[in-house]
């Protein structure tokens, strides 16, 4: 909604002003959580009266705490403030998690289980050698030997014990009073062990090493819509640089100005007139590896950052080139499907027509040692997609796809696919796509697809 719509402006005023004051407090419960001891118990009705707000708006922010990580529920205990998790610690667990991962049942020690475990022990040693590996804040997984029990209780470590087995009252009166979790699960050591470090795994898939606003330039240099095009010139004198981010008074990014946007204008037009409006923006917490992947394939140069609507930085392929060197060599990160795919193939990009060229990878096989359709059919919408979308700032989706010739293609033939925009208009694009090899053609479709404005 604009202000220029016929809306009386006091209703706007109104309405932002409500929602600032409902974010304000929402923050204001985030900041109040953050600053408790861990291990204190939180709930709604003690959030709401002591802030002084409404039960609905401190059940909200409890939830957000929670999925920030600075609260956690736990059964038959109630929500309480646990450890800050910082991105190196992301693979850890409080014991609380082990509870729920190998399906067991706290007998001792709750107040602890808010509590991060430092590392995974298996107790299959005697006691005496135990004390070298064990460490205040681990858990020892063990079986129903005592002596064992007490050794890891004194090292200062929680106890998991496995087999269905029981542990002493003297065990469970010695952990309530160093407040370490004892944890008993029916599963044998093993199926625990293996359940706890599949979890680690898809922990681990999840992990973001690296965002934007790691590796972007702050408070960059930056143009304003309404300056004249003889200050783009000036910036180009002192910096080297062609390129430039747009903002408007209020500081909200406005464009992004370039030198083919400056090459046919005269010195009394404004920056706002002729620069790129609908472009790609990165938030500041967007991974590298999605920007990156943006920016390869829609040929950006430069991004700008955003943080809300504020301009708070830039990054430049060559910055994203380097984060996805260092990203690769990391087990957790993955490639999506058509990067998998893609792998094998070298791509020219012409005027509304592009060509992949390269070997069919044993990815694409299907049991009959040939192509498979749905792989040879993402190549071919792949390069439809690419062809149509181009330089331009736009985005397309798949209307339609007509398949309406094709032959068998063999492992580590080499194929050219010619994707060629045929028609072209505001919203819609068709575009002919053609798998051949040694002018062979093997396969031949109609892609239709439907464009929007990225922003």
């Amino acid at each position: 909604m604009n202000v220029g719509d016929n809306v009386p402006c006091m209703f706007i005023k109104l309405k932002y002003g409500k929602q600032g004051d409902i974010m304000t407090k929402h923050n204001k419960i985030i900041n109040y959580i953050k600053g408790l001891v861990p291990g204190a118990k939180i709930s709604v009705r003690g959030v709401s009266t002591k802030l002084n707000v409404s039960e609905g708006t401190a059940y909200r922010a409890i939830k957000e705490a929670e999925v920030q990580g600075y609260v956690n529920t736990i059964p038959r205990v109630g929500t309480i403030r646990v450890e800050n998790r910082n991105k190196k610690d992301i693979e850890k667990f409080t014991y609380s998690e082990i509870v729920n991962i190998v399906g067991g049942t706290c007998v001792a020690g709750k107040n602890g289980l808010y509590k991060r475990v430092n590392k995974l022990i298996i107790g299959a040693m005697t006691p005496d050698a135990m004390v070298r590996y064990i460490s205040p804040g681990d858990i020892l997984i063990i079986g129903n030997r005592v002596n064992a029990q007490r050794v890891g209780l004194a090292g200062k470590c929680g106890l998991l014990i496995t087999g269905g087995f029981k542990c002493t009252p003297d065990i469970e009166e010695e952990a309530d009073n160093m407040n370490l979790p004892v944890i008993l699960t029916d599963y044998d050591t093993f199926t625990a062990s293996t359940l706890i470090n599949r979890a680690i795994y898809f922990k681990m898939r999840k992990k973001e090493i690296l965002l934007v606003k790691d590796i972007m330039v702050k408070s960059p240099l930056c143009l304003k819509s309404d300056d004249g095009i003889n200050m783009w010139k000036d910036m180009v004198l002192k910096t080297g640089h062609t390129r430039f981010p747009v903002i408007n008074n209020s500081g909200d990014l406005a464009g992004i100005i370039t030198a083919r946007d400056v090459a046919d204008t005269v010195m009394g037009e404004y920056i706002g007139d002729i620069m790129k409006k609908n472009l790609f923006a990165a938030s500041v917490d967007m991974t590298v590896a999605y920007a990156a992947h943006t920016m390869v394939w829609q040929g950006i140069e430069l991004m700008p950052v955003i943080d809300g609507k504020k301009l708070v930085g830039i990054i430049t392929r060559e910055d994203v080139i380097k984060a996805l060197q260092f990203m690769y060599n990391q087990p957790q990160v993955e490639e999506t499907i058509e990067d998998l795919l893609l792998k094998n193939f070298e791509a020219n990009y012409e005027k509304n027509k592009t060509t992949f060229s390269g070997t069919v990878p044993a990815l694409m096989l299907s049991y009959g040692g040939m192509a498979s359709f749905p792989s040879l059919s993402l190549l071919m919408a792949t390069a439809g997609l690419t062809a149509v979308i181009g330089n331009k700032r736009y985005e397309a989706e798949v209307e339609s796809f007509n398949i309406f010739y094709t032959r068998p293609i063999q492992i580590d033939q080499r194929i050219d696919i010619v994707a060629e925009v045929i028609e072209m208009s505001r919203n819609f694009g068709k575009v002919e796509i053609t798998v051949s090899s040694d002018q062979d053609t093997l396969s031949r479709g109609i892609l239709s697809v439907r464009m929007f404005k990225s922003r």
